[in-house]
């Protein structure tokens, strides 16, 4: 399939379940929920294959629970470190149902491949060398916000709870693509490298910032 017909898809409508369980979309902040629980969602289906069948289980209920529990249950839960006391750890997903979870995570992590994106100045807006070198760093989620909310006029809760990943990556995209200085390139970078790909594109647009303002 093509790199446009892959992002054609993912404005079909989304999942409401997975193999019976309502779930909620992968969304900026449950990516960032399941990472800081041990659950590399992108740029992780070799790590996943690698794990033991029991813990392959275990992931997939723990990623059931993060994507179909309450949210203030699931946010409470990760930034006190108590998630492994808050989700069913009694529950044991089948074999087949783990083997589909694989299939989602690949098919998650080829969508973020295509939507993902480097930034590069464009002749004659070359970086200011005098820009200092110890800026303090941004934040990728804060950018990929600020971004998109200044265009769409979407709320913060909107863009981190409920709009899928994916979505919001090509949003931010349109959001970036028509700036003179910069042109948007496919990023060199496996999707296992995309995290702090999208720091990097956080400081590159913000270097073209500086450039512009010159």
């Amino acid at each position: 399939m093509s790199r446009s017909a892959l992002l054609e898809s993912t404005f079909l409508v989304g999942k409401t379940e997975f193999l019976g369980f309502p779930v909620r979309p992968i969304s900026i902040l449950s990516l960032e929920l399941c990472r800081r629980m041990g659950l590399q969602l992108l740029g992780g289906v070799e790590r996943w294959r690698g794990l033991e069948v029991k813990q392959r289980t275990e992931q997939l209920a723990l990623f059931l629970w993060a994507h179909n529990a309450p949210w203030a249950e699931v946010i409470e839960s990760v930034r006190d470190g108590t998630w492994l006391e808050s989700f069913d750890c009694s529950f044991e997903p089948a074999p087949s149902m783990v083997d589909l979870f694989e299939g989602e995570l690949v098919q998650f992590n080829r969508l973020v491949d295509a939507a993902s994106f480097e930034v590069r100045l464009r002749k004659g807006f070359e970086a200011d060398k005098s820009v200092p070198q110890d800026l303090a760093p941004t934040c990728w989620i804060s950018e990929l916000v600020d971004e998109i909310a200044a265009r769409y006029h979407w709320s913060e809760e909107f863009i981190l709870c409920e709009l899928p990943f994916v979505r919001a990556v090509i949003y931010h995209h349109h959001c970036v693509a028509d700036r003179r200085e910069i042109w948007t390139v496919t990023p060199a970078a496996p999707v296992a490298q995309q995290m702090a790909g999208m720091g990097a594109v956080a400081e590159a647009l913000r270097a073209a910032d500086d450039v512009e303002t010159m």
